[in-house]
């Protein structure tokens, strides 16, 4: 499905302006609080998820962040990008933002393509 999807983006829009997003980490840790019982997600999949992203990217020239390797260098410098292990606080949000600005701004010459609230 994933590769079916990126091909139609691919085809509709070109490669240069797709950006391919890999799911964040867990904390797996947090996540069992949260939900206790059987862990129904954990890490080695969604890494196995995220480098399936990356290759399809790769495979279709198309740009890629790898968002699970940015949230698991966070967590290892001691960050909480999470409010339960699994959805993102502000400080997750804030780290899928700067990736997404850097694309558009890239992509944009740094200007979007919408006015700026000011000038409405």
């Amino acid at each position: 499905a994933l590769r079916s999807k990126q091909w139609y983006q691919r085809r509709v829009r070109g490669p240069e302006n797709v950006l391919v997003l890999t799911p964040p980490t867990l904390n797996e840790e947090m996540l069992r609080v949260s939900y206790p019982g059987p862990a129904i997600r954990v890490n080695k999949v969604t890494a196995q998820y995220a480098a399936t992203a990356l290759n399809v990217a790769a495979d279709r020239g198309c740009r890629s962040c790898d968002l699970f390797t940015v949230f698991e260098e966070r967590v290892a410098g001691g960050g909480q990008p999470f409010s339960d292990g699994l959805h993102l606080n502000e400080e997750g949000e804030g780290l899928v933002y700067k990736a997404v600005a850097e694309f558009v701004e890239q992509r944009m010459d740094g200007k979007l393509p919408i006015p700026d609230w000011k000038d409405l």
